[in-house]
């Protein structure tokens, strides 16, 4: 998977940036961390930032930019959901170091579209 597939994924899902809510958003915030750390990657250092800046709002077109860090950097980008729509990864990293990125994503885009389907399935049950 590249980022242009994780984009896809993200298109095909039917999600959209209603989603993005602060807990969704710690979701996909643990996702990332628990793939980075299991990577071993950047000497073991990578991580995710705490944090979604800026806060996220219940509102269609928000943005929410998530970071990560390492003992070499911190505050680098690692999946951004910008206000024209676009959703970045880690423009930064290489081939290498953008996997545990995309992994985390992909999960937590399957995750939310599952937990989606059920809320629109009990929703229509619903008397």
């Amino acid at each position: 998977m590249d980022r242009n597939d994780a984009r896809a994924l993200w298109a095909a899902s039917g999600l959209d940036y209603s989603i993005l809510t602060e807990t969704n958003l710690q979701r996909l915030i643990c996702l990332l961390d628990a793939e980075m750390r299991e990577s071993g990657l950047i000497l073991g250092s990578y991580r995710m930032e705490e944090g979604i800046t800026p806060a996220p709002q219940k509102r269609r077109g928000n943005e929410a930019y998530l970071r990560c860090r390492s003992d070499h950097f911190r505050g680098r980008e690692a999946v951004s959901f910008n206000q024209d729509g676009f959703v970045g990864f880690a423009g930064w990293a290489d081939d290498q170091n953008i996997v545990p990125v995309l992994k985390g994503f992909a999960a937590w885009v399957e995750e939310m579209r599952t937990t989606s389907t059920q809320h629109q399935a009990e929703a229509s049950h619903a008397p």
